[in-house]
């Protein structure tokens, strides 16, 4: 019945049986942006809004500059993409340690 092999038909079955239970749980939905990278000059983040038929997202990176902070993607300091890095823990730690050496960036730029 088009199967290749007994694994086949078994692994089908299987399925077919756990959707007919309603066993299967919802994939859960994964966040639109999320914190993918960092480090003393910035952060990058995942923005799966970005996707296209051959990606899950796209990369943004967000730089920290003592002047501020800036979207490389969005080609400014102040987007969707600061905002959400600024509510990261681990980025306002860094953000914070930045801001005691006279860095001009956090809640200012958000």
């Amino acid at each position: 019945m088009g199967y290749k092999s007994l694994a086949d038909f078994v692994t089908d079955a299987i399925r077919e049986k756990c959707e007919q239970l309603g066993i299967f749980l919802p994939q859960p939905e994964l966040p639109i942006l999320e914190h993918f990278n960092l480090n003393d000059t910035g952060v990058r983040i995942l923005d799966r809004s970005l996707a296209t038929k051959s990606t899950s997202g796209k990369i943004i990176d967000v730089n920290f500059k003592p002047e501020g902070i800036w979207c490389t993607h969005c080609q400014a300091d102040n987007c969707r993409h600061i905002d959400f890095a600024l509510t990261v823990p681990a980025i306002e730690e860094v953000v914070e340690k930045k801001r005691k050496q006279g860095w001009k960036i956090g809640i200012a730029n958000a």
